[in-house]
């Protein structure tokens, strides 16, 4: 993993360049227009010690969460199958406790109730362990996995059996996530400065490098931004 100083230094020297930001096509040694505005705007002196620190951990934890995810795979593989053969106890018990009753019927005057309360005493004992098991297993699945309505649950674990705190699954969701809270936290730092969303997109483009992430061009930003206020304000008809 890319450390601090790696980070720093990397981070510090691409928005220090002249050519920061610049399109495939500038004119090489020419300053360009986004190195202008981090010059004109004095955006370099807010990227403080503290403040990379605070990107550089969204960085860390994005990194953490993708190695997490492939982990409820593996949770959901181990537990799923448990909780069939829960759920498929619980019919069978069911279907039991309905047949003992018409025979209680049938057998009425014959046989003591008592007989029978005991039985279903029994069964209805383990249907609730069963049931508590249930709970037990489904608690311990991402809330996302609980496709079933038998795997809801009535409380949560306090000890996690998984590290993965996003409410989705898909695999581009980790990304979203560090799109959103540096995105955030840029918007708020930088807000004296006053630059252009698009400056702002390289300098998120500038921490992924930095970090070593698989580079996320400027304009993949913009995109992902844009089409989240269309979704947020759709137009009316």
């Amino acid at each position: 993993m890319t450390t601090y100083r790696e980070f720093r230094d990397n981070f510090r020297k691409a928005i220090s360049s002249r050519d920061f930001g610049a399109e495939p096509y500038s004119e090489p040694g020419a300053q360009s227009p986004a190195a202008k505005e981090l010059e004109k705007t004095k955006t370099h002196t807010l990227f403080t010690e503290n403040f990379l620190r605070s990107l550089y951990l969204l960085l860390r934890e994005h990194s953490r969460i993708v190695n997490e995810r492939p982990k409820l795979g593996t949770l959901r593989s181990m537990n799923v199958p448990k909780l069939v053969k829960l759920r498929n106890a619980q019919n069978s018990i069911k279907a039991v406790k309905t047949r003992i009753g018409q025979v209680q019927r049938n057998t009425a005057g014959l046989v003591a109730p008592e007989a029978w309360e005991r039985v279903m005493d029994a069964l209805s004992n383990a249907e609730s362990e069963l049931r508590e098991m249930q709970q037990f297993l489904s608690a311990m699945l991402h809330p996302a996995q609980r496709r079933a309505p038998s795997q809801k649950v009535r409380w949560e674990h306090v000890l996690k059996s998984h590290k993965y705190a996003l409410p989705t699954l898909g695999v581009k969701a980790p990304d979203k996530w560090l799109y959103e809270a540096l995105n955030r936290r840029l918007t708020e730092k930088l807000a004296p400065s006053k630059i252009s969303d698009m400056t702002r997109y390289r300098i998120m483009t500038a921490l992924f490098q930095a970090f070593r992430l698989k580079p996320v061009q400027p304009n993949t930003f913009r995109l992902y931004f844009l089409q989240k206020r269309k979704m947020r304000h759709p137009a009316s008809r």
